[in-house]
């Protein structure tokens, strides 16, 4: 799992969105996330307005495990026909959150995370600019295919464990 990713609490986007916020006189955030924890934590900042679409599960469980891998998920399902349907809607639903997304005026996220790269990307080509952003995890990485992303937190060590061999991630 070299692009493995830990889930953070709304508290540490909220650390890294409150600059942003006040800079850019921001009150209304969109959430992209299939968290129920993340919805019933926005009540711990009632200065802000948070919006986000309803029914996303980007795991298709009532309760969503980043342990389950989304490709795992959608093999899984396409072997039944009364499930493919569901892959559609899913992916459907992605979609749309990502296009929201990429409506926003500054971004607060995880550039290891599809999703946020592709809304970023998609805010960019429609105003030909770079909008604000912080990552929690991993710089921007625009050099697709390459060994350029760096991320510490889940380095590539040796079989035996022992030794950290690189940071680097493919784009």
């Amino acid at each position: 799992m070299r692009m493995a990713r830990t889930c953070s609490p709304l508290a540490e986007y909220m650390q890294h969105a409150r600059p942003l916020t006040r800079a850019l006189g921001i009150r209304t955030i969109y959430l992209a996330t299939d968290s129920e924890k993340v919805l019933e934590d926005t009540r711990d900042f009632p200065n802000f307005r948070f919006l986000h679409l309803a029914n996303v599960s980007r795991f298709g469980l009532t309760t969503p495990s980043p342990t389950r891998l989304w490709d795992e998920t959608v093999k899984r399902r396409a072997k039944r026909a009364s499930l493919v349907q569901r892959n559609h809607r899913e992916a459907w639903m992605a979609t749309i959150d990502a296009l929201l997304l990429s409506r926003c005026n500054a971004f607060v996220g995880k550039f290891t995370s599809t999703l946020f790269r592709t809304s970023y990307m998609l805010h960019a080509a429609t105003c030909d600019c770079a909008a604000p952003f912080v990552s929690l995890d991993a710089p921007w990485c625009f050099d697709y295919g390459m060994r350029r992303g760096g991320n510490w937190n889940f380095p590539l060590v040796s079989q035996d464990g022992a030794t950290v061999l690189d940071n680097r991630f493919w784009c």
